[in-house]
């Protein structure tokens, strides 16, 4: 059995389109190796994301469960924000 005990840093982010509100908590941890685990709270639905995977054509938000128009805008966010890491 292995446990390890961190203090995670989690952000809570709102973004609002034409068509849907959005929100998002990013968890911070270093158990993610380097990635940050984005948590779309409507759905509940998760991946595990850094900025670079923005960039990726098989875009992994769309697991999130975001509407096809609002994707290039919550990835560009997304984008930005995962950058922090």
């Amino acid at each position: 059995m292995l446990q390890e005990k961190e203090t995670p840093i989690v952000y809570y982010y709102c973004i609002a389109t034409d068509d849907c509100r959005y929100d998002f908590s990013i968890i911070y941890s270093n158990m993610f190796c380097g990635k940050a685990m984005v948590i779309f709270i409507q759905t509940g639905n998760m991946a595990l994301l850094c900025s670079d995977d923005m960039e990726d054509e098989e875009l992994q938000i769309e697991k999130l469960g975001i509407k096809i128009v609002d994707i290039i805008q919550c990835k560009t966010f997304l984008q930005l924000v995962l950058q922090q890491i």
